[in-house]
């Protein structure tokens, strides 16, 4: 039995260790998405986020990459909302389809 208590007092550290020390490894990894990245990967003067509406009133927000003033890419942030039926965009009509 004194035996066994020995071994077991070794052998937790070396467990214990080992699994701080892949945690480390593990948590040193970087899991990306590539199109999270793909902003760096381009070269762009400004982005803004721009809210794009339907004829429901439900409205997508976007991020809007541009290079001078062409678009480059527009990537939906996940935000969105459905607003009432009534509802009307303030927004002057070159602000709506404006873009760069």
């Amino acid at each position: 039995m004194v035996f066994l208590m020995r071994k077991m007092s070794i052998i937790r550290p070396i467990f214990g260790l080992i699994f701080l020390v892949s945690a480390f490894f593990i948590s040193g990894l970087e899991l990306q998405n590539p199109e999270e990245n793909w902003a760096e990967e381009r070269v762009y003067n400004h982005s803004f986020t721009k809210a794009f509406c339907d004829s429901t009133n439900f409205c997508r927000d976007f991020v809007i990459f541009c290079k001078d003033k062409e678009v480059l890419a527009l990537k939906f942030t996940g935000a969105a909302v459905q607003l009432q039926e009534n509802w009307q965009d303030p927004r002057s009509e070159k602000m709506k389809i404006g873009n760069c």
